[in-house]
């Protein structure tokens, strides 16, 4: 994952947390469970990528013990 990729993806992470969800209507859309709009996609599958590319960004999070965007980038 890109330095850019992970840096939007660890600010939305830090106002709107997991689990987010796939939302259909006339987009599909990525939605945070504080209800926020994170994304909108063309496809289901680009809006599972976005939320896979969440989920590993807040397990290396996670794992150094506190919400530390530069030490994760490091």
């Amino acid at each position: 994952m890109d330095r850019i990729t992970w840096h939007l993806l660890a600010q939305q992470l830090s106002n709107n947390p997991l689990p987010w969800k796939v939302d259909i209507d006339w987009t599909v859309e990525v939605r945070a469970s504080n209800g926020v709009i994170i994304a909108k996609c063309q496809t289901v599958g680009g809006a599972e990528d976005i939320i896979g590319a969440a989920e590993e960004v807040q397990k290396k999070l996670d794992s150094a013990g506190k919400f530390s965007i530069e030490t994760s980038l490091a």
